[in-house]
């Protein structure tokens, strides 16, 4: 109810004073909505009888009809109707002057109306052109004057703005000063006009709802209209005001009618977001069903998933609840052409939406190219539009029709009528035409996606709470149907406040590798609603079921939404360190989302956690504020489930399908920097998960902590995509590479300038004609990057058609000199793997012949490394069909010769390999002080397909692969290893669940766990160290005889990880003066961890402050010695942790 009609409500019971309804005989003229109206057969208004008690009252009957004036039913507050007047913008109701007559001289005319919008329209004149008094609507204004004959067309004085859709009085009075005539126009009692008039001619002839001769007609709702033939006074208006408030304030808008049910059998699909829609436990879509009959139904469903779509609960206006799809602007649902089908000829597509932003985004395409019919939002406008394959065209723009209106419900209607070879495409919002064009595409629509193109890229941020495909161009009526049925349907959709919903405990038992950042249990609180959101504000939980509480290091507690996959990217809400025991408090205030919410309780372990040992926690309860606030108790506070400590994978998605709106991340490159630091990169393929030339950049990410946890993604490359003739303008295929002697980390990667890819590309070096191997640098461990650098026209060939980079990684040879493997297509186009060198820090490239100059086989994605001996190993994607890998060494004499002058060995082929890029590193060697020589190699091994990651671990240099272990049955292609500086091997590679390229994952395993820890004879060395050492894993007597004679026995030699069979290689200590103070020295084996410890007695050793823990980058450390004046024995040692 209106606050007017609230206001007349109040006074009517003091109807004594006010509200008295006029004397007829006051009047010239009363018109009356609930009395003498005549209606035809069709409910059309024939006559008004004038209800006034002057003259002959029949006379002045409004008994003309323009157009086919109704009358319209309103509700009432009290819960009774009334009927109105209503004049639709095409229709009036008149008399002639010859019977209405004329009124001259002082005169009023008092409307109580509801304009129905804003359109221009007069709402009374003179029924002649000699008697033109009249007022009227124009470009938002009341307008109110007198116009002599022949002016007609004339503006008149703007009084004031209109009000629509709201019931007013209006007292229009003309008072005659002789010479002049003065107008004052009150609205609900309000003087909101007053002027003077040159005009003083009479009003002769009455029109309501249209003027004298052009027809411009009012779109108005009338209860009354009266005529007066003298001034309206203030007395009378207050009492007019109350009497027809009285009367007529109670009005409201009936609801509108219930719209027909939309007929399945005539859609050709119907996606509802309060039907058939599957989803998870937390809410995540899994499929959207199709609701129409036509066809076969099932098979128009959306099932197939790009990010994470979600079911959105909103409230209606009549207070109930439903459910929305919300696609966040990395998300999409869709169906394959061949289960979907096609539409080829004419076609609508109907949307009840809601864009969240306006960001550009898909709100529909098809799903292959050769049926890209779409709709978008594009820099702030709609577009919609078709594009004719090839893939490339899905970035061409499409005609714009509207802006895009953010937080707004609408209903959207795309028409595509086919004419001919042309479509007509039109677009309506809110039944409104807002745009329409022509092209010259008659392409079908194939297969569906929604919320993303035909590549799953370009996501919309938008809900959809339907959407109806139609295999026709919907008429008029058609439209009006479904925007009805929408309209109701969907009436009133809002956000409405929080409620907590229910709790859950749950746990997983698994096993879990000493390293990372493990969820023992998490808390789930259900929510609904996303105003006023409810806080978590305490949780109480124990870690009763550990087997041992010192094997924890850290508890923590972290906090997720709608994410049932626990992932430690965030920082903890709330840290708990040693003592561990009893029951741990957070107190704080979190807040939830509206779904499923998640608390995880989580461990990081010691170190030294024993193999077997088990971790659990129990949640005891929890608090919340909100409208359910108080403690609560879970129904089961410690279910089934628990960690064990063993020799498990460390695993982490680092990049997935949809992350960060790019539609496929590929090709891994992986590096450890001087500071231990990991540095990830990959294409982003933004558009698409094809090759070069397409919109690709390169992307890297950080990890500090071993690649349990990495720093949000940085693009280090990205040329402008939008230039004209650039083709995407992409630049991707990286690989990384340290220098170790200045810490500089390189990243090579391809820049395709148009189509220069690896098939487009051809002879010259302008980035015009051949796609560019460039470079760029970081010098401050990854932070920030350099613009990259061309140096194509320094390395290139003019005559090859392509030269860049391996990718993967590159590395540093013992001598400084950097290493890129590389690779090109000579002149002919066949291709053939190489390397590019640099003795002085990147400052310039030399390039090195092919191992296979006459390109059979063809080889082309290679990696290597450096031998014992300085000569360096390749290993190459061989594409002959045999399924092997071929490798190649390259050496040269370094006394007589450089790297320039290196030759290959023959080629040799070993190891199954699909066809694809694999990844060569070495983990360590005996010349850098480690017990052993270990190459790793990591590929599919699997010569039928791209699954089944494995490394496998060479101890003679490459010759033989002798320890294996496959990492993931799952599908898998490119990979790159690294070794972390505490020599633990890292390998980031493509893999998913269905398919090789949904994520790139990273893994963490330790050399023990491809090589085994067994120790066969029980003596305490390992196999793997007997085997490595010359010694005999059958003979446990070994264990306590010294093989090189160096005074450690091979035990004391296995325990410090020093070679059993080499006299110089042992675990010692001395004291040497260093810049004449003395300091304590002692050797290290390179990535093992030292601890130096003091004593005064040789029996209570307690660590010297600072050097507890600390890594060795070489074979010897040192620790300068300070002895108190106090103490006359002062003892050290070195201990390996």
């Amino acid at each position: 109810m209106s606050f007017k009609a609230l206001l007349a409500a109040a006074v009517l019971p003091l109807g004594g004073l006010h509200g008295q309804a006029p004397d007829p005989a006051d009047l010239y003229a009363w018109f009356r909505a609930d009395a003498g109206v005549s209606l035809d057969g069709n409910g059309f208004v024939t006559r008004w009888a004038n209800q006034a008690a002057t003259g002959t009252p029949a006379d002045r009957d409004l008994d003309r009809v323009d157009g086919v004036p109704t009358t319209a039913t309103w509700d009432t507050t009290t819960g009774g109707t009334a009927s109105v007047i209503s004049l639709n913008g095409a229709s009036a109701l008149w008399a002639a002057v010859g019977n209405f007559g004329g009124v001259s001289g002082d005169r009023s005319v008092a409307v109580y109306l509801h304009l129905n919008g804003t359109g221009d329209g007069y709402l009374f004149d003179g029924s002649t052109n000699s008697g033109m008094t009249r007022a009227h609507v124009a470009a938002g204004n009341w307008e109110v004057g007198i116009q002599a004959s022949g002016n007609g067309g004339n503006p008149d004085p703007v009084t004031t703005t209109i009000v629509p859709n709201d019931w007013q009085l209006h007292i229009f009075s003309f008072q005659d000063l002789a010479v002049l005539t003065r107008v004052t126009h009150h609205v609900d009692g309000v003087l909101v006009g007053s002027h003077d008039l040159t005009e003083t001619n009479p009003h002769s002839g009455f029109i309501v709802g249209g003027d004298v001769g052009a027809g411009r007609h009012l779109d108005v709702d009338i209860a009354e209209c009266l005529v007066y033939p003298t001034l309206v006074d203030a007395a009378t208006r207050a009492d007019l005001q109350a009497y027809l408030d009285g009367k007529w304030g109670n009005l409201v808008p009936p609801p509108p009618p219930p719209a027909p049910p939309l007929d399945p059998s005539l859609l050709y699909a119907w996606y509802r977001g309060n039907t058939g829609v599957g989803t998870n436990a937390s809410g995540a879509v899994l499929s959207w069903d199709n609701q129409a009959t036509t066809g076969s139904p099932a098979t128009r469903d959306l099932n197939r998933i790009f990010g994470n779509p979600r079911a959105k609960a909103l409230q209606l206006g009549d207070g109930s609840f439903t459910e929305v799809i919300r696609f966040d602007g990395s998300s999409a649902l869709w169906q394959t052409s061949g289960s979907w089908g096609e539409l080829n000829d004419d076609r609508s597509y109907v949307f009840h939406l809601r864009l969240n932003d306006t960001t550009d985004g898909f709100l529909f395409d098809g799903s292959t190219n050769t049926g890209m019919t779409r709709a978008c939002v594009a820099a702030g406008e709609w577009q919609a539009g078709i594009q004719p394959p090839p893939i490339s065209n899905t970035g061409n723009p499409d005609p714009a029709t509207d802006s895009a209106v953010p937080n707004a419900w609408q209903t959207h209607v795309f028409t595509y009528d086919l004419n001919g070879t042309q479509f007509d495409i039109t677009h309506f919002v809110e039944g409104t035409q807002v745009g329409s064009h022509t092209i010259g595409i008659d392409d079908p629509h194939r297969g569906f996606i929604m919320g993303a193109n035909v590549q799953g890229a370009n996501h919309l941020h938008v809900d959809v709470a339907e959407a109806i495909v139609y295999d026709r161009v919907l008429d008029a009526t058609e439209r009006a149907e479904v925007e009805a049925h929408l309209a109701a349907e969907w009436d009133g959709l809002t956000e409405f406040a929080m409620s907590y919903e229910g709790e859950a405990v749950g746990q997983t038992a698994r096993t879990v590798p000493v390293i990372g950042i493990h969820d023992v249990a998490h808390l789930r609180l259900d929510t609904i609603g996303d105003l006023d959101p409810v806080h978590l504000t305490g949780l109480t939980f124990n870690l009763n079921g550990t087997t041992d509480l010192a094997d924890i290091a850290e508890a923590r507690l972290y906090a997720s939404a709608n994410d049932p996959v626990f992932t430690p990217g965030t920082a903890p809400i709330a840290t708990f360190t040693p003592p561990l025991t009893g029951s741990l408090t957070f107190s704080g205030s979190q807040p939830l989302a509206s779904g499923a919410n998640r608390i995880w309780v989580a461990v990081v372990l010691d170190a030294g956690a024993p193999f077997g040992n088990l971790v659990d926690a129990e949640i005891l309860d929890f608090t919340i504020d909100g409208p359910q606030a108080g403690t609560v108790t879970p129904a089961v506070t410690a279910p089934p489930g628990e960690l064990t400590v063993g020799d498990a994978i460390f695993r982490n998605v680092i990049r997935k399908r949809g992350d960060d709106g790019v539609h496929t991340y590929r090709i891994p490159g992986l590096a450890t920097t001087n500071a231990g630091t990991l540095i990830a990169v990959f294409d982003n393929r933004n558009s698409g998960s094809g090759d070069l030339p397409g919109n690709v950049d390169v992307g890297v990410m950080r990890s500090t902590d071993g690649g349990i946890t990495w720093d949000p993604m940085q693009v280090i490359m990205d040329y402008d995509a939008s230039e004209p003739g650039s083709s995407g303008n992409g630049v991707g295929d990286p690989a990384v590479l340290v220098d170790r002697a200045t810490g500089r980390i390189w990243v090579a990667a391809l820049w395709s300038f148009g189509n220069n890819g690896w098939t487009g590309s051809g002879p010259g070096l302008d980035p015009a004609d051949t796609g560019q191997f460039v470079l760029n640098y970081s010098d401050d461990d990854g932070l920030t990057w350099s613009e990259p650098v061309s140096i194509t026209p320094d390395t290139k060939d003019p005559a090859w058609r392509l030269f860049f980079q391996g990718p993967g990684k590159g590395f540093t040879m013992r001598d400084g000199t950097l290493i890129f493997p590389s690779q090109f297509k000579d002149s002919g186009g066949i291709p053939h793997s190489n390397f590019i060198w640099s003795t002085d820090h990147g400052a310039t490239w030399g390039v090195a012949d092919p191992p296979v100059p006459g390109g059979v086989p063809q080889t082309t994605e290679a990696q290597m490394v450096e031998l014992n001996d300085g000569s360096l190993l390749i290993s190459m994607r061989n594409h002959d069909a045999q399924k092997k890998r071929a490798w190649s060494i390259y050496s040269w004499d370094p006394a007589t010769e450089t790297i320039a002058d290196g030759t290959w060995s023959p080629l040799w082929y070993d190891q199954n390999d699909p066809t694809v890029m694999a990844s060569v590193d070495r983990h360590s060697s005996v010349l850098d002080g480690h017990p052993y020589n270990v190459l790793l190699f990591a590929n599919p091994d699997n010569p039928g397909g791209r699954s089944k990651m494995t490394i496998r671990v060479s101890t003679d240099e490459g010759q033989t692969w002798a320890y294996s272990r496959k990492i993931d049955d799952r599908p898998a292609a490119y990979s790159c290893l690294t070794v972390l500086d505490n020599g633990d091997i890292g390998l980031f590679y493509e893999t998913g669940n269905s398919g090789a390229y949904e994520t790139i994952t990273f893994v963490r395993v330790p050399l023990e766990w491809i090589v085994g820890r067994d120790d066969t004879d029980g003596d305490g060395m390992l196999d793997f160290y007997e085997d490595t050492n010359g010694l005999d894993k059958n003979d446990p007597a070994d264990a306590h005889t010294d093989l090189d004679r160096d005074g450690f026995s091979n035990l004391d030699e296995h325990d410090a990880s020093t070679r059993a069979n080499d006299a110089s290689s042992n675990f010692r200590g001395w004291i040497a003066e260093v810049d004449g103070t003395p300091a304590f020295h002692w050797t290290t084996v390179p990535r093992r961890h030292y601890t130096l410890e003091e004593s005064t007695d040789l029996e209570h050793w307690s660590p010297v402050p600072g050097y507890e823990g600390i890594p060795a980058s070489g074979t010897s450390m040192s620790a300068e010695i300070t002895i108190g004046p106090e103490l006359s024995r002062y003892f050290l040692r070195a201990r390996k942790d």
